[in-house]
């Protein structure tokens, strides 16, 4: 059994996600990152191009892939995870969530997801 892993970064190309790419690439890893295509990936990193938002694009980007990790960047709420689950024949692996969400909730009343 080998220990490379699949791994899939949702929003992967941003500061933090870059970074985890990189090293993750460097240990041996498959790291495709899915984003909006807007910046460069490094070196060996496979690109999927999606909005979240957009869940035909979505679907088209994930349908039939196969992680054994999933670690999530841009997660703010339960409907961001829903739709990665519906995504037909998609097998996402261990899903790890790293959001930012919880610091946008500063305003009175706001309600955690």
């Amino acid at each position: 059994m080998s220990d490379r892993l699949r791994v899939l970064l949702i929003g992967g190309s941003g500061f933090l996600g870059r970074h985890v790419a990189a090293a993750l690439r460097e240990a041996g890893h498959a790291v495709t990152v899915m984003s909006r295509g807007a910046r460069p990936l490094p070196a060996g990193v496979e690109a999927l191009v999606a909005d979240r938002e957009d869940r035909g694009a979505l679907s088209r980007a994930l349908e039939g892939g196969r992680f054994d990790l999933t670690v999530d960047f841009l997660v703010f709420d339960a409907v961001d995870v829903e739709s990665l689950l519906f995504v037909p024949y998609a097998a996402l692996g261990r899903y790890v969530m790293i959001s930012s969400g919880q610091v946008h909730l500063v305003t009175e009343g706001a309600r955690p997801p």
